[in-house]
C-alpha cells in the first residue's frame, strides 16, 4: 500500500527553505576548490546562484528577519545578479566537469560574494539557531 506524503505546514515550508538558503550561503562562503567539492562538481556556478536566490522567498513573519537581514540579503542577491558571464559559464569548457567548474568559480567576481556570504551568516546567525531548533534532533 502506497502511503500518501504528509503536509507540510506554511511555517516549516519557509523554515526549510530558510535552512536551505543558510547552506547555500555556507557552500558561497567557501574557496573556489571546496565549493566544486560541495556541489559534486556540476554546474556548480549556476547552482550556487540558484540555490541562493531561493532568499528571495524566505521573507515570512516566522523566519523573525529584521530590516538589516533583508537588505543584507537583497545586497548579496543583487550582487550575484551583477556576475559576468564567464564567472557563471567557462568558455569552451563542460560546466559539468571539475576544470569548467573550478575556473568558473575562480573567477575574481567570486571573492566579493564569498566575503559578504560568511558576512551575511554572521548577521544571520541569531535567526540561525533559532530556526535550528524548530526542527528536532
Amino acid at each position: 500500500m502506497i502511503e500518501e506524503a504528509e503536509e507540510i505546514t506554511e511555517e516549516e515550508s519557509h523554515r526549510t527553505g530558510f535552512f536551505y538558503f543558510v547552506e547555500a550561503l555556507r557552500i558561497l562562503s567557501l574557496d573556489a576548490d571546496r565549493q566544486c567539492e560541495a556541489m559534486g562538481n556540476f554546474n556548480t556556478p549556476w547552482e550556487i546562484c540558484d540555490d541562493i536566490y531561493g532568499g528571495k522567498y524566505i521573507d515570512h513573519p516566522t523566519i523573525g528577519l529584521s530590516k538589516e537581514h533583508k537588505k543584507a540579503i537583497a545586497s548579496l542577491l543583487s550582487g550575484l545578479e551583477k556576475l559576468p558571464e564567464d564567472a557563471i559559464v567557462s568558455p569552451g569548457l563542460d560546466m559539468e566537469s571539475h576544470a569548467g567548474c573550478i575556473q568558473a568559480m575562480r573567477h575574481p567576481a567570486w571573492e566579493p560574494m564569498r566575503q559578504e556570504a560568511s558576512r551575511l551568516i554572521e548577521i544571520l546567525e541569531p535567526v540561525i539557531r533559532k530556526n535550528h531548533e524548530y526542527f528536532p534532533q
